[in-house]
């Protein structure tokens, strides 16, 4: 491994913060809550509007939308986590199954200052319990990871159904609530909130199909996947990230999963897993406990790669620009002759990656519309088809 022959002593160590920016595409934590509490907040209130409309009437979507908010929360918990592993309680706790009763119970608490919950007090939890309980859900349907099962499982879990950030998703909620108060009636929450069942559903399915593309091209390569992984791009489910690890290395590609067209292929490259076994016996065991809670928080999905002399940056690939690329868009920094300031942070992945000097953006959008260089039809891969012209 590059550490190993690098001959340098590692001295401090830095994490990036996880979360995600549409704008520039690197990830930051204030947007990632920003964008997501919306989409929580509306999905909590639409919820709630659609079940609790016959005891409740409109004002459901206040309860609703309270205890959709309530576990991103932790945001604010932050101040108190370890500074080098700043996203650790984020999803935690909070969007576990086993707090929704809890969390419900506060989200209710504020209303009961007024005598009009008081007197509906049962039904106002029910509507809030609806709402936060569908927070945990959501969030475990994406790929970022939810401690859902907290205490029981110390994992976090993903079903990579559905992207982080989705506009689709977040604008039926929005414009669901938004006519539901407009017209007065509860229909419009409805629709939105069976439109988002149907949405998800659709996840569901696009993730069985680049599934079984990630599968195919294993089988192609005479690779056995030891664990793999296919997780939706930024804001559709369309273009996903296939990455799997066979005999210790990673592979990745970019698969689009169109809704109508053939599915097509960009071939990435690939890159030996990087592992706890893989640091230099002489560094700190704190550095091997942040290493080790940064790896379970990437779902061991690490590569190593050289920064700058003395400087190392260890990648969390599941989320890399392009595509197919091993360009992680946050990691885990170590440096020699930094014991003065072992942690520090970053909105951007390696400072020489490639993305950093691309339109990132307009790459994956011109990807996820079908207009992406060097893909080939799924079907002609085995006959070293040339890539596909747009």
């Amino acid at each position: 491994m590059p550490f190993g022959n690098s001959g340098c002593s590692f001295g401090g160590i830095g994490l990036t913060t996880a979360a995600l920016d549409m704008i520039t595409g690197s990830i930051t934590a204030s947007l990632e809550f920003n964008v997501d509490f919306i989409t929580q907040t509306m999905l909590g209130a639409v919820a709630a509007q659609a079940t609790m409309t016959g005891k409740l009437g409109r004002r459901a979507v206040l309860l609703g939308a309270a205890g959709g908010l309530l576990p991103d929360l932790d945001v604010f918990l932050e101040g108190i986590t370890d500074p080098a592993v700043p996203f650790e309680l984020h999803r935690h706790f909070t969007h576990s199954l086993l707090f929704i009763p809890l969390g419900a119970a506060l989200a209710t608490l504020p209303f009961l200052a007024f005598p009009w919950f008081r007197n509906r007090m049962g039904w106002s939890y029910l509507a809030a319990l609806i709402g936060i309980a569908t927070h945990g859900l959501l969030d475990n349907l994406t790929s970022y990871g939810t401690h859902l099962y907290w205490p029981f499982v110390a994992e976090r879990t993903s079903w990579d159904a559905m992207p982080i950030v989705d506009p689709i998703f977040s604008g039926m909620l929005i414009l669901g609530i938004l006519f539901t108060v407009i017209f007065k009636r509860a229909r419009p929450a409805i629709a939105a909130f069976a439109l988002c069942c149907g949405y998800i559903t659709l996840g569901f399915v696009q993730h069985v199909r680049a599934m079984n593309v990630q599968h195919q091209l294993a089988e192609l390569r005479g690779h056995e996947i030891d664990r793999g992984r296919v997780l939706p791009t930024v804001g559709n489910v369309m273009l996903w990230r296939s990455i799997y690890q066979c005999d210790g290395v990673l592979h990745a590609d970019a698969v689009r999963v169109s809704l109508f067209d053939e599915i097509v292929v960009r071939e990435g490259g690939s890159m030996a897993s990087f592992t706890l076994d893989d640091l230099p016996e002489d560094v700190t065991p704190r550095v091997r406990d942040l290493y080790t809670r940064f790896s379970m928080f990437a779902d061991h999905y690490t590569v190593l790669t050289s920064v700058d002399n003395g400087k190392f940056y260890i990648g969390d690939v599941r989320f890399c620009l392009p595509t197919s690329s091993f360009n992680p868009l946050w990691g885990f920094y170590v440096e020699s002759d930094q014991l003065a300031n072992p942690a520090y942070f970053s909105g951007h992945g390696p400072r020489n990656s490639p993305r950093r000097e691309d339109d990132a953006l307009s790459n994956l959008w011109n990807e996820i519309i079908g207009r992406g260089d060097n893909y080939v039809h799924l079907s002609l891969l085995t006959n070293n088809i040339t890539p596909v012209k747009h």
